[in-house]
């Protein structure tokens, strides 16, 4: 079964989880244009938003797919994600 895919502003994440997945994300992505040879062509916009999604046990999980659909990802416990409340004025 599909898992439902949420923005990331949508979500709150712990500071923990956030700190983790900037370095984690940072490092993957370079990873990626190494490994695709266009180490020194990055562009910015080829980098997709972030997204989340929950897993069956509570858990959530960051990610992003480039362009070539490979997924970076991170797993979030539960305890350190929650919903985003906006209000609209």
């Amino acid at each position: 079964m599909a898992k439902k895919v949420y923005d990331l502003d949508k979500i709150l994440i712990s500071l923990d989880v956030y700190g983790a997945w900037k370095y984690h994300v940072t490092k993957e992505v370079i990873e990626w244009y190494q490994k695709t040879g266009r180490l020194k062509n990055i562009k910015l916009s080829e980098i997709p938003d972030e997204q989340f999604r929950i897993l069956e046990n509570g858990d959530g999980e960051i990610f992003l797919k480039m362009p070539d659909r490979v997924e970076i990802t991170l797993r979030v416990p539960k305890g350190h994600w929650g919903w985003s409340r906006t209000t609209q004025n």
